[in-house]
């Protein structure tokens, strides 16, 4: 934990995005990471690829704005039905 100092706010630690990372939704959403979507530079995350765990499917591609990853583990304020209007990612494996 890193050491707070007067006028330097502690700052929560991010939880990595990589393949096989859970993905926790509401409704009971499950989800797992099967890949992400770098910018054209290699630089900065734009995308992330998950996979359904709840009823299988087709991998959909998230904006890494829809996930929240300095919580305890990776969480999408989604419901199965809304993962359902992400599209589909082309690159993706259908389980």
């Amino acid at each position: 934990s890193p050491s707070v100092g007067k006028g330097v706010a502690e700052v929560a630690e991010a939880v990595p995005i990589m393949p096989g990372s859970e993905v926790v939704g509401i409704e009971d959403f499950r989800g797992e990471v099967e890949r992400v979507s770098m910018d054209p530079t290699d630089t900065f995350v734009t995308r992330v690829s998950v996979r359904p765990r709840h009823a299988g499917g087709p991998a959909r591609l998230v904006p890494l704005e829809s996930l929240d990853t300095s919580a305890e583990g990776l969480r999408i304020s989604c419901s199965p039905q809304e993962f359902e209007c992400f599209p589909e990612d082309p690159e993706g494996r259908i389980r």
